[in-house]
């Protein structure tokens, strides 16, 4: 682990405030937040009810691409090495190919880990297009955006309910699967998804889904509506802010019925789920269930969350992070990742026989109960699959809310940060407010 990266950890562990520094916060102890692009690409050709972007977006140019190069050296300050950048504004694939391409290459030139966010329309009509991201680009994650409050793909109409889009994600679960195939190289997804008071009852319906692809998704951002930016004037305030809370999305996810370790009797996450939430920064900012998806040849059958709700768990992963965290295997290649891992084990040998045989132990039991080694033996031979998979509460601030003692913490403990005039600013900061003009 580079001494610079470790430094920052503790420098923004020691930033957070006393209540958001416990065994669940993530920030300062294993990531130091995300960055994100800005004027890379203002216009979108989508005319969302939901929307952060400017009123006079789709009427501004692009910075030039040195400029968006220097904001991505800026980002690589606070980030550190294998931080977690998004390449993002309006709609970025609407930008020549060629320049994203070249976007692509010089983050990695940084050491960080550009993530292309898109409503993804662009790939799923041509998808030689992400494929040669991939191959010239190096891409290796995007965010697809789906929900109802999309407006923009022209054969799917307004659709009211979440799962009528349930086709869409279909696709896009296709789309991926392809071009790992066609271009064999590794890609790795998420999606993102605008909560509407209409829609917050879907939540749990909406996981499922994404629980049964975890084999081309590894991650669900959930989003509720903020009144920023062209949110349709009205649409915002309707919502029940408690439920609505990032806290609040989480706890109406339900996880398959078979085998979830977690779950309740009915099937449902929804009975102590707070046992298992992480925080990535404020906690009345993001939340998130980080778990292990287990697929047989043919469909997800059960998840299990990883978090330190349990004795040995805790030993486990405080020890593991303690030693190691901000370590990251994203940039490597096969021998580097090899050669990383066996100097971890040489570095600390006695965390691995003391804590780690035990804690594999349990989760292997918690994977499929009552056959740990039988489980172990179907990973090895391949007729089981582990796949990581992400829950995220994400919950933007409007106006109101960042003018508030709280949301004035918030801002202040922000993990997700854009370059403006030689500041990191907030991006609830940049939506809610006249700074993104």
């Amino acid at each position: 682990m580079p001494v610079d990266k470790r430094r920052q950890l503790e420098d923004k562990w020691q930033s957070l405030p006393a209540t958001e520094q416990h065994a669940a916060q993530i920030f300062g102890r294993h990531q130091n937040g995300c960055g994100a692009t800005i004027g890379v690409m203002p216009r979108c050709d989508f005319a969302c009810t939901g929307c952060y972007l400017g009123r006079d977006a789709n009427r501004r140019e692009a910075i030039p691409l040195d400029e968006a190069e220097r904001q991505i050296v800026d980002l690589k300050r606070t980030l550190g090495p294998a931080g977690n950048l998004q390449i993002t504004d309006g709609e970025v694939a609407l930008r020549d190919l060629d320049e994203i391409i070249a976007l692509l290459r010089f983050a990695k030139t940084q050491e960080l880990i550009p993530m292309l966010m898109t409503h993804g329309e662009s790939f799923r009509h041509g998808p030689e297009r992400l494929h040669r991201l991939m191959v010239e680009g190096g891409l290796e994650e995007i965010s697809f955006h789906i929900d109802t409050t999309q407006r923009g793909r022209k054969e799917r109409g307004r659709p009211r309910f979440e799962r009528e889009l349930h086709g869409l994600r279909e696709e896009f679960a296709e789309l991926v699967r392809d071009a790992r195939r066609v271009t064999g190289h590794p890609l790795r997804v998420a999606s993102t998804v605008t909560v509407t008071p209409e829609t917050l009852d879907e939540v749990g319906d909406v996981t499922r889904w994404y629980l049964e692809h975890a084999d081309a998704f590894r991650m669900v951002s959930y989003q509720p509506m903020a009144d920023v930016g062209r949110t349709r004037p009205g649409l915002a305030r309707k919502i029940d802010r408690g439920a609505l809370s990032g806290f609040g999305i989480v706890r109406r996810i339900r996880a398959p019925r078979e085998r979830v370790r977690a779950a309740s009797p009915d099937g449902t996450l929804d009975d102590g789920i707070e046992r298992h939430l992480w925080n990535y920064g404020h906690s009345d900012c993001n939340q998130f269930l980080l778990g292990l998806a287990v697929r047989d040849t043919s469909r997800t059958t059960g998840y299990t969350p990883v978090s330190v709700a349990d004795e040995l768990d805790a030993r486990f992963l405080l020890d593991f992070y303690a030693r190691f965290g901000g370590i990251s295997f994203r940039l490597d290649g096969p021998v580097t990742r090899l050669a990383r891992i066996a100097g971890m084990a040489l570095y600390a040998p006695a965390l691995w026989v003391r804590h780690g045989l035990p804690y594999a132990r349990a989760l292997l039991e918690r994977l499929v109960p009552h056959s740990p080694w039988n489980t172990l033996s179907r990973l090895v031979e391949g007729d089981l699959r582990l796949h990581s998979f992400t829950v995220v509460a994400h919950h933007f601030m409007d106006a109101e809310e960042i003018r508030t003692r709280r949301g004035r913490e918030r801002l202040a403990n922000c993990v997700f940060r854009v370059p403006l005039d030689g500041e990191f600013v907030p991006m609830c900061e940049v939506n809610a407010t006249e700074k993104r003009e």
